[in-house]
């Protein structure tokens, strides 16, 4: 047996020789991986590197356009791969640096162009921050670029739709991520307009990654722009002024622009915008599908386009207010080139003008209150009665109508109710008389009836009992009952007359014999009828003149009793010396005057009875009609006829007095009747003998003594009459 350590030595030994076999196996096995490894890189440059290499050198050769000396290079080196790796290498240097050289001469050129540009140039990131301004924003904001850069541009707050037009810069984030808006902003030179057009660049995720803007200073563009929307709306300001439509019409009949005028016309609100008023011109002014085309309604823009001059037409156009007439003025408008483009159209409402027109003509012949034909009518419808009357054989009466005391009426409830009762008054004489009468005003309360008799009898005199009688009906007008009758004179053609204005004469004549024979009633013209109305006429101008020139005399005649012969009263008797007949009495003139004439020439009372055991008389004064009684005097109303009042009325006024007097009495003193505290029209007064004493402000009236009456009507000033009005505070 050997021993161990023999055992260790000799396994040791064969590991030895066995990791030397191995050492040299893997070295060998190494050796010709790496020679593979050689081998293959040598087959792959030669193949697939140096001929790429080669096509390379050969494409910056020919784009520096040195192909051929390339070519010879390369040559010479043909074996020699990292020679030809090196040459490619510096040819790619070299053409790098000359596209770097490129660029930067290229970016050079874009900054002076930038920096000399006038318009202002900015980029921003996303988030709305400067990378980027030009000098010329700065010098227009006043700031700097390192102040502006980094920091929010104002865009930015547009963008997320804080500014007036934050809606438009939201497009830069949606396609096609530009926009163009318009701006003022406060600059160096103070507010100015800019115009600016913004463009979004997108990465390669196509979202937003910066903004470039290019602003323009368009100040004096907008201010030009201003202005002559100043003087459109100036000028449509102008046109709108005008009362009358006026419509811009094409060439295809549509409405362009019509004035406010227009509008209101053809029934568009106020407010609405005047180019709202759009359509066809004859479906907007007449409601029609077609062009005018009937020869009595021409159409203008036709005839513009026809003759190339102005138009006009009268047109009914249906309007707010019903179917209008108006007249029509066209005019052509033109391009530059002289071409019509269509009509500017003003229509005038001549509607009233045409009313007015036939008002006028109306009103040449008839009344204008009652409707009735005037003197002008009336008498060529007597021309036309008479020369039918006069073939026919036939006559025509002439009615002259006055209405009796209808002055009063005016004088009393005025005329508003006096007008009122002369058409009730003309209703009833057209319910009266013939259609072929003719029934005229010819002024005041006088009416002229012609009545062609055609041979019938009696026909005016029927007529004038009819119209009579139906004038003797109560009126009833604004609540006042009315009774009223009328003196009617009746001449005849061609007995009286065969001039119209003599037979109306005739009548007038017959009329004041009807008054004098107690009215109401109806005369036929004499021919005594005008020598008494001559002779009265006559007698009350001399009687005027006698008493300018006191020609009258008073003669006081007694009265006795005849059992006793005692003297009872005394006859007041006016006698007249007249230069040419001697001493007149009064049986010889007053016979040709009526009472009325008697109590406005002399002013005699007329005495209707007594009341109180005192005389009762009616006067004609200066002022007026009155009644006197027990020295005192009571106004007549004016709807009360001085010459046929009666006693009743009288007596009914007198009493109607004391009561108004009795309530403007405030205070009386029994001690002194002379001094009264009165109520008058203007405010409380004393009465002191002739003195009116105004009452202080701060006194009571009703609580006045008489001493303190007394001492006002010591320290006020003489002076008699009405207080002075007081003035409206």
């Amino acid at each position: 047996l050997q021993s161990a350590p023999d055992i260790s030595a000799q396994t040791i030994e064969e590991a030895d020789t066995i990791l030397g076999t191995t050492k040299v196996s893997i070295i060998s096995v190494v050796l010709i991986v790496i020679l593979g490894n050689i081998l293959f890189t040598a087959y792959f440059f030669r193949r697939h590197v140096r001929k790429p290499l080669r096509q390379i050198i050969k494409s910056i050769a020919e784009v520096d356009g040195i192909g051929a000396m390339v070519d010879s290079s390369t040559h010479k080196i043909e074996g020699d791969e990292w020679a030809i790796i090196s040459y490619a290498l510096k040819s790619m240097q070299s053409e790098l640096s000359s596209q770097l050289a490129a660029i930067r001469n290229s970016e050079a050129r874009y900054k002076l162009l930038v920096e000399n540009q006038g318009d202002m140039i900015v980029k921003l990131d996303s988030e709305g921050h400067f990378q980027f301004v030009s000098p010329t924003y700065c010098d227009t904001f006043g700031k700097s670029q390192p102040e502006l850069l980094g920091s929010v541009s104002p865009i930015t707050l547009l963008a997320k739709g804080q500014g007036e037009q934050g809606r438009t810069m939201m497009d830069l984030y949606r396609p096609p991520y530009e926009c163009l808006l318009e701006q003022r902003s406060l600059t160096t030179k103070g507010w100015r307009w800019f115009s600016w057009n913004h463009r979004a660049l997108l990465d390669e995720r196509g979202q937003v990654s910066a903004i470039i803007g290019v602003g323009r200073d368009v100040t004096d563009r907008k201010q030009a722009e201003l202005e002559l929307d100043r003087q459109r709306s100036f000028l449509h300001t102008v046109i709108d002024a005008v009362a009358d439509p006026i419509l811009v019409i094409g060439r295809d009949y549509r409405i362009k622009m019509s004035n406010s005028a227009a509008l209101k016309s053809f029934g568009r609100d106020s407010e609405i915008n005047p180019s709202d008023l759009n359509g066809f011109c004859y479906k907007v002014t007449h409601g029609e599908d077609a062009p005018c085309k009937d020869s009595s309604h021409p159409c203008p823009l036709h005839q513009v386009l026809q003759t190339g001059k102005a138009a006009t037409a009268l047109h009914l156009h249906k309007t707010v207010d019903g179917e209008r007439t108006f007249e029509l003025t066209a005019n052509p408008f033109t391009d530059s080139e002289g071409r019509i483009l269509g009509i500017v159209q003003v229509s005038r409402d001549i509607t009233e003008k045409l009313k007015a027109e036939d008002r006028i003509r109306f009103l040449a012949h008839h009344d204008a209150l009652t409707g009735l034909p005037n003197r002008i009518l009336l008498r060529d419808r007597f021309i036309q009665a008479a020369n039918y009357a006069e073939r026919a054989g036939h006559s025509v009466a002439v009615l002259f109508l006055d209405l009796d005391h209808f002055k009063d009426v005016n004088d009393s409830l005025g005329h508003k109710v006096g007008d009122r009762l002369l058409q009730e008054v003309v209703v009833r004489l057209a319910s009266k008389v013939r259609s072929s009468d003719t029934v005229s005003r010819l002024g005041g309360d006088e009416f002229v009836v012609v009545v062609p008799q055609a041979g019938v009898q009696g026909t005016s005199e029927q007529i004038a009992g009819h119209i009579l009688e139906a004038l003797s009906e109560t009126f009833r007008i604004d609540g006042h009952n009315l009774r009223l009758s009328a003196s009617i004179g009746i001449s005849v053609y061609p007995a009286d007359g065969e001039e119209f204005d003599d037979l109306l004469k005739c009548a007038d004549t017959a009329m004041y014999s009807a008054k004098q024979a107690g009215r109401n009633t109806y005369r036929f013209y004499s021919k005594e009828m005008n020598q008494v109305n001559s002779s009265r006429l006559q007698t009350l101008s001399l009687m005027k003149q006698a008493l300018d020139n006191e020609e009258f005399t008073l003669f006081y005649q007694p009265q006795v009793e005849m059992e006793s012969g005692r003297i009872v009263g005394l006859e007041a008797l006016v006698s007249w010396n007249t230069h040419k007949l001697g001493r007149l009495r009064p049986g010889q003139f007053i016979e040709n005057i009526t009472l009325e004439d008697a109590m406005e020439l002399f002013k005699l009372p007329r005495e209707v009875g007594e009341f109180e055991g005192q005389p009762v008389k009616v006067n004609i004064g200066r002022f007026g009609p009155y009644v006197l009684h027990n020295k005192k005097f009571v106004s007549i109303p004016k709807e009360e006829d001085p010459y046929t009042i009666p006693y009743e009325k009288a007596v009914e006024l007198i009493k109607a007095k004391r009561i108004a007097d009795a309530n403007k009495t405030i205070k009386l003193f029994d001690e002194n009747p002379d001094i009264q505290v009165l109520n008058g029209r203007y405010g409380p007064y004393i009465k002191a003998g002739k003195k009116n004493v105004k009452i202080p402000k701060d006194k009571e009236p009703a609580e006045l003594t008489l001493e303190e009456c007394i001492e006002l009507a010591e320290k006020a000033p003489e002076r008699k009459g009405r207080f002075p009005r007081r003035k409206k505070q």
